[in-house]
């Protein structure tokens, strides 16, 4: 399996296979950490929805601090929603 190799775009679908219950389970904790996985290795997208779970509380506890972090790692790799989020947060 692809996200067994840490294959930053298997991880972020198979996060959100995970978080969303889609075919599987609903599983909260292997989806975040899926996610989680993905964006550490860069994933820009993984790191805007991990910002906004982080800003949202959904599934981890908020920290609007790591919310930031997560959204200008984001920008920086060049994710234009983080980027707009950036300017109003």
């Amino acid at each position: 399996m692809a996200a067994a190799q840490d294959d930053i775009y298997a991880l972020y679908i198979v996060a959100l296979i995970y978080l969303n219950g889609n075919g599987v389970e609903k599983d909260a904790d292997k989806g975040m950490a899926y996610l989680e996985r993905s964006a550490v290795l860069g994933n820009a997208d993984a790191q805007l929805v991990l910002a906004g779970r982080y800003y949202s509380g959904d599934f981890i506890a908020k920290d609007i601090e790591k919310a930031r972090e997560w959204l200008e790692k984001a920008a920086a790799l060049g994710n234009e929603k983080a980027k707009n989020a950036l300017q109003t947060f």
